[in-house]
């Protein structure tokens, strides 16, 4: 929790047309079914200025987009 406080993060989904990975939903999981392949991904960006734009990947990953 970060009490009201600002992260310094940024986040961002994207729909690629084209698969970027597989991903496992928390559904399809408890259901025993397997990952799907999913065409969007989500990156986090975290606030560093110690790099030119200020800002780095702090982690991306396959995400399916409505």
């Amino acid at each position: 929790m970060n009490n009201g406080k600002p992260t310094g993060k940024k986040d961002f989904s994207a729909e690629l047309g084209e698969p970027t990975g597989m991903s496992l939903s928390r559904t399809h999981f408890k259901n025993g079914l397997p990952p799907e392949w999913v065409t969007g991904a989500k990156v986090v960006l975290k606030k560093d200025p110690t790099v030119p734009l200020g800002y780095r990947v702090l982690t991306s990953y396959p995400e399916a987009t409505s």
